[in-house]
């Protein structure tokens, strides 16, 4: 114990040294550590001027002149204010202008039910009380080493909730997670808080926590050794720089003490309001000494009002010594009551924390981020036997990669196994498992969105739920394919932040446009925003996953149809008079409907097609040898990644998909394959359910028909078509599509009309000049029906042609 005590005493003297060395100076660093955040914030509004009106703007609807005024606000506020603190010019104003910024940006940018980013803003408005208490003179009390808490008292106070607000900072900094190193920053970081708060050892607890934080923050916030076009420098930055606001406020704290109320002041005022013996001793001996120079003074003219005045001396320190007793004795009830107020702080401060586990930002403060659900995002690692808990895409990244960084075990005999839950792949090299494992962590994010949108809508998968941890294969990093870049990543998320960090870095062109700068794209958007949502048709980046069944999807609409998909066939009341498929809704049937329509001509063949990107699937696989992505053991190409995924599983020793019904050993090689056993062997529908419709014979498959209508019945596939389409009937067969619905400004210039018979249907294709009149009228149960459509039939006989 005295060894401890001894080891303090010694760390509380070099604290008091390091103090007495930089007092001069230590008040100017400290105001320009706490305004840095300002600082950079107010400079960052002048360089993204027009990016940050244009994001107010599309945020909140106010119109491009209320988005001006408030960036105009956010500018000249943070710099006004920062250079009147560091010339000390109406500190009390100044301080009051940032805090109305703190205010402003928090609730603009929707930062007020998002934990952590509003506990930095508390701890910065501590902060902010801490420079304002600086300012104001301290009034002297007339009993020594008693607080005055009348004319002192806002500043007693602006420390005491200063001291208290900069503890919030700690609790953005706790990551529940269970490594040595984490627990050991809790325990020490929150021993240290306390401390603070509650105003004990104040200047030592502060002067480690400078250590601490400083060393913290160059180590994990090192924005300067990103790239400036990645979307995590901006992250770091913005972290740093109200962690060195933070630093700030303690080494104001360390310059001024812990204040008038806090447990160091009350100790000092403990012992000095009762004398100890030896000043008692000391006392008597000095007054004993006077009383006898009186006595040998007697005869002097002057002994009477020198024994008046020893009189008045004795009377004066005991009435000194009641006023301290009677001060003393109300201040520490006052105390008490205010240490008690803390305590309770204190210790519902976490409480609040553990109330609201799943709050996350997901949008932070200068980004261009606009969804709402990532504010209350809850992201759950999976990873073997973990049970981390995140509400920050990027701490959730940064903790998987330590995951794979820390995966030391030797692979298998068939390679890496991905220890994700529920998972069970095995990845031919560390690379690839890298990717897999990255996307698993990728893949939780969306699906904790698709959770979230369930929630609010009520909608339901009741899909299995077995492979909800199935993630697509991966077998090349992602590419950045922008002009002049060509970067390389594992991560998914990263090469999505990676794009959109090339758009939020875009300049408009002469005509205020923005241009897809993607290889071979000449695509260009007035807005931004645009841009960004056409970037993910060429990263490919979905935004939900259902968190039921494991599916991802491009947009909250079409997760909403994967829901409402599953209404049972009976409550499904939208028919498709052309396929005698239902839907749920009009929306889905008018978007169903528009697939049997073409209106789209391939350029350089008769291909007609129903949409833009179908056109452009069918120009990559048909009219080019673009063969980007090679097999690494073949090195045979495809034009797709999901080729080239689903090629490899003839590589593999063993085949990939497992049926997941339980006592059910089928294996396989395809999906394809894998969904025909489980609609034959557990769904129950007939192996046999495709039939001719010239004489009913029955097939197993729709490539069998193909061929027994070209032998049997001498059918040729439609012009400028490759194969045949079949459509399910009422009966549950699939029988041939007879009839083709074309749009004429798409199939304009196609050939010449062709005339036949089958089945009393016309044959014909349409072309320029063609008499509409000749053709049947596109049926009128189309909700939406497109200009102009006509129909014709897709097969043709030999002998007609």
């Amino acid at each position: 114990m005295q060894n401890n005590n001894e080891f303090l005493g010694r760390a509380e003297d070099f604290a008091d040294q390091f103090l007495r060395y930089s007092k001069n100076y230590l008040p100017h660093v400290a105001r320009l550590c706490l305004v840095s955040t300002f600082l950079e914030d107010g400079l960052r509004m002048w360089w993204q001027w027009h990016e940050q009106r244009e994001y107010m703007d599309i945020s909140w609807g106010c119109g491009y002149f209320l988005a001006t005024i408030f960036v105009l606000i956010n500018l000249v506020g943070q710099l006004g204010g920062v250079f009147m603190v560091l010339f000390r010019k109406k500190v009390e104003v100044a301080c009051g202008l940032l805090l109305f910024i703190v205010v402003l940006q928090t609730i603009a940018y929707q930062i007020l039910w998002d934990m952590q980013f509003l506990f930095r803003n508390l701890a910065l408005v501590g902060g902010l009380a801490l420079v304002l208490a600086e300012s104001k003179k301290e009034a002297r009390s007339i009993f020594a080493g008693v607080p005055s808490l009348g004319e002192n008292k806002p500043k007693t106070y602006l420390m005491l909730g200063g001291r208290i607000l900069l503890v919030f900072m700690f609790l953005t900094l706790v990551r529940f997670e269970f490594s040595v190193m984490q627990i050991f920053q809790i325990v020490i970081g929150g021993l240290l808080m306390a401390l603070v708060a509650v105003g004990y050892k104040t200047k030592l607890s502060a002067f480690l926590l400078v250590i601490w934080l400083t060393v913290f923050n160059v180590y994990v916030n090192a924005w300067w050794s990103i790239p400036s076009y990645k979307p995590m420098r901006d992250f770091l930055k913005y972290d740093f720089f109200q962690t060195l606001s933070v630093i700030g406020g303690l080494l104001m704290l360390i310059s001024l003490g812990p204040g008038g109320v806090s447990m160091d002041e009350h100790k000092k005022n403990c012992s000095q309001s009762k004398p100890t013996d030896i000043e008692k001793f000391e006392w008597k001996n000095k007054m004993t000494k006077k009383r006898k120079a009186h006595e040998m003074l007697k005869e002097n003219e002057h002994e009477v009002e020198e024994e008046q005045k020893q009189q008045q001396q004795e009377q004066q320190w005991q009435h000194e010594q009641e006023c301290q007793a009677n001060q003393n004795s109300s201040y520490i009830l006052q105390q008490e009551q205010e240490e008690d107020e803390d305590n309770l702080v204190i210790e519902t401060n976490p409480i609040m924390v553990q109330a609201n586990p799943t709050n996350e930002k997901t949008s932070r403060r200068k980004t261009l981020k606009s969804d709402a659900l990532m504010k209350s995002i809850s992201l759950s690692c999976e990873w073997n036997m973990c049970t981390a808990v995140f509400n920050k895409v990027e701490g959730f990244m940064s903790h998987t990669a330590d995951h794979l960084a820390a995966e030391t075990s030797p692979p298998s005999n068939d390679g890496h196994l991905c220890h994700w839950r529920e998972c069970g792949s095995v990845c031919s090299n560390k690379e690839e498992l890298d990717r897999h494992v990255f996307f698993h962590a990728f893949h939780t994010k969306i699906k904790s969105i698709g959770a979230l949108l369930m929630k609010e809508t009520q909608e339901q998968c009741i899909l299995d739920a077995s492979g909800c941890n199935m993630v697509p294969e991966i077998p090349e990093a992602f590419q950045c394919m922008w002009e002049d870049c060509s970067e390389h990543f594992s991560s998914a998320q990263d090469f999505y932040w990676h794009v959109q960090g090339h758009i939020r870095l875009l300049d408009p062109d002469e005509d205020s446009n923005y241009k897809c700068d993607w290889e071979d794209c000449t695509s260009s958007f007035k807005k931004r925003r645009r841009l960004l949502d056409h970037s993910r048709s060429h990263t490919q980046e979905k935004l939900v996953g259902c968190p039921n069944c494991g599916g991802i999807y491009a947009s909250n609409t079409k997760f909403f149809d994967h829901c409402v998909r599953q209404i049972p066939l009976d409550s499904q009341q939208f028919q498709c008079s052309h396929c005698s498929r239902r839907y749920a809704n009009e929306r889905l049937l008018r978007d169903h409907v528009r697939h049997h329509i073409n209106h789209y001509k391939c350029s350089q063949c008769d291909m007609t097609v129903p949409n833009k990107s179908t056109l452009a699937a069918h120009i990559r696989y048909r009219h080019t040898n673009h063969r980007p992505h090679k097999c690494p053991q073949c090195n045979r190409g495809f034009t797709a990644i999901t080729d080239l995924s689903r090629h490899l599983s003839i590589h593999s020793e063993e085949p990939p998909y497992v049926c997941p019904y339980q006592q059910c050993i089928y294996k396989c090689r395809s999906l394809t394959t894998l969904h025909r056993h489980i609609k034959q062997k557990h769904n129950r529908i007939g192996k046999y359910h495709y039939m001719c419709h010239m004489c009913d014979a029955k097939f197993g498959s729709g490539e069998i028909l193909t061929k027994h209508l070209v032998n049997e019945h001498s059918f040729l596939s439609p012009v400028g078509h490759t194969r045949f389409r079949y459509n399910q009937d009422e009966d549950g067969y699939y029988r041939l599509q007879t009839v083709r619905y074309e749009s004429i400004e798409s199939t304009h210039g196609m050939g010449e009309e062709e005339e036949g018979e089958e089945g009393g249907v016309l044959q014909s294709q349409t072309g320029e000049g063609t008499n509409l009149e000749t053709f049947q009228d596109t049926p009128s149960t189309i909700p939406s029906s497109p200009p102009s459509s006509v129909a014709s039939s897709l097969p043709s006989e030999k002998s007609t042609l």
